[in-house]
């Protein structure tokens, strides 16, 4: 599990200009070009202090083209 907070700080050092908005079950994140990746929210909906599953995360840097920078940033990707 990874936690939300290192999620976002990797994406801020990997991806700059991300947007990131919380939808009812997933949060939407926002390449600067390209197609959005769905995060799930976690446990019954919950928007703060969740973990992601580390697969989920894996699989968003690949898709995003910065998984290496992301395996940097968390170790253990």
């Amino acid at each position: 599990m990874v936690a939300l907070a290192e999620v976002w700080r990797a994406l801020n050092h990997c991806l700059p200009g991300y947007k990131a908005t919380a939808k009812k079950h997933n949060w939407w994140v926002y390449p600067p070009a390209g197609a959005p990746f769905m995060l799930p929210l976690g446990p019954h909906g919950k928007r703060s202090n969740v973990s992601i599953q580390r697969g989920h995360v894996k699989s968003m840097a690949r898709q995003f083209g910065i998984l290496d920078c992301v395996q940097v940033q968390i170790p253990g990707l």
